[in-house]
Formats: C-alpha cells, sequence, structure tokens
C-alpha cells in the first residue's frame, strides 16, 4: 500500500483546514501507533507471550498470515535468542532428527523431522523439569521450552537446530520528505518514502487506527465519534 496516498487519506478525514494540520513527522508516529494497534486487534493478544488462541474468523487469519514467518536456530547452552522483529508466537519444533533411548537403554537416531516443543509459562516449566510423573517429564520426544525476556529457555537443553514460527512486526510505512525547490518547504517524496506492507483491502480500517491517534492529541471529541462511524464500516 503507497504511503502518500494513505498520508492524503488521513488529511482528508482528520479535515486539516478545520482540526490542525499534522506535521508529516508527527503522523509517521500516528501511523505506526495505528499499524501496532492493528496487529493487536488482528491477533487478540496484545502481549504476544501466549501460545496461539484461534483467530475469530477466518478472514482475520487471512489478514494476518502476511506476517508469519520462520527463523532456525541452534540451541546453545539450552538456549536460543528470540528474533528482533518478534510480534508474537505461532509454534516451535525441532528440526530433523535427534537421540532417543531404545527399550534397551542405549541412545539411537530416530528419524522423525520437526518434533513439536510445546510452550509453557515459567512456573509450569520448572515443574515439569522435577515432575515425578515419568511421561511428562522433558525429553526429546516430549521437549518443552519457555520464554525469558528475549530468550527461549528448552529442556532438555541439547535439542541441536529449532526452528520457530512466529508473527514478525510489519515493516512500518512511513513517509519520507524533501524540500521543494519552488516553496522551499518540506514535502513528501514519492521515491525515498517506505510502502505499507497491509494489503490495499486493510486501507481503511488501517486508516480508522491511525486517525484514532490524532484527536487524543487534539481532544477533538467530534472527530473522535466521526472516526468511530467510519471504523465501525471498517472493522465489520
Amino acid at each position: 500500500m503507497e504511503s502518500i496516498s494513505l498520508y492524503n487519506d488521513y488529511l482528508d478525514r482528520t479535515a486539516s483546514e478545520q482540526n490542525g494540520v499534522t506535521t508529516i513527522e508527527k503522523y509517521n508516529r500516528y501511523s505506526k501507533l495505528g499499524e501496532l494497534r492493528l496487529m493487536d486487534y488482528l491477533s487478540g493478544d496484545v502481549e504476544g507471550t501466549k501460545p496461539p488462541e484461534p483467530y475469530n474468523v477466518q478472514k482475520l487469519k487471512d489478514w494476518f498470515t502476511i506476517f508469519i514467518t520462520t527463523d532456525s536456530k541452534q540451541v546453545q547452552n539450552g538456549t536460543s535468542p528470540r528474533p528482533g522483529n518478534y510480534y508474537r508466537f505461532e509454534s516451535l519444533k525441532i528440526i530433523g532428527s535427534y537421540l532417543d533411548e531404545n527399550d534397551c537403554g542405549e541412545a539411537e537416531v530416530v528419524h522423525k523431522a520437526n518434533t513439536p516443543i510445546t510452550l509453557l509459562d515459567s512456573q509450569m516449566f520448572d515443574k515439569r523439569l522435577i515432575t515425578d510423573i515419568k511421561s511428562l517429564r522433558p525429553s526429546a520426544r516430549k521437549p518443552y521450552a519457555k520464554m525469558v525476556g528475549q530468550t527461549f529457555v528448552y529442556a532438555p537443553e541439547d535439542l541441536g537446530s529449532v526452528i520457530l514460527e512466529y508473527a514478525r512486526n510489519p515493516v512500518f510505512g512511513e513517509v519520507k520528505t524533501k524540500i521543494d525547490p519552488v516553496y522551499n518547504d518540506l514535502v513528501p517524496d514519492p521515491a525515498t518514502s517506505i510502502p505499507y506492507e497491509w494489503p490495499e483491502y486493510a486501507r481503511n480500517i488501517l486508516l480508522y487506527f491511525i486517525v484514532q491517534q490524532f484527536p487524543i492529541g487534539t481532544r477533538e471529541k467530534a472527530l473522535v465519534e466521526q472516526n468511530e462511524l467510519a471504523g465501525k464500516g471498517a472493522r465489520g
């Protein structure tokens, strides 16, 4: 989605002639907040630290899947870093074969690709480490993970390579500027502006969340109500 055209839609929606002009710098801040709010709205999970819940409707899932990606890491000392553009968890698996004990207590290679790793909260993870129930203890067949800050912690520790499927943050759209040689003023620059990753069909609802940021600073109650009416159609 082209960023300058959405910026022009924003100017139309906020009626800048009556309510005051938004600088391009401030619009870009509103825009980033609006994109993050839309991500929260589609995922239903603001914190992004819990296993995924079912999407409310297929439409929301289709919109959100453009940001689903994967990241492969080697587990070192029982941990692996979380990607810098991480937004929320989808799944985590061991890549390829692994060593396991057979019935005779000897290690053997098990050829099973991408074994699921169960993501737990810290309390449950710690309980599984000391449980007396053998079937719940961490093993190559039943691995566990928890998130501590920006790090995944695993049990057992020697899992080799893992693949994380996760929703990433979007590459945020941004309107860049240049000096107009005639009026000596800052104007949008189509050549350097960063387009939105959102498809064109998301224009109306993304505009709604960006415009929501404007009356917070201006206290324009009428504009809040006007945008709410426009947003009902966008969110329907």
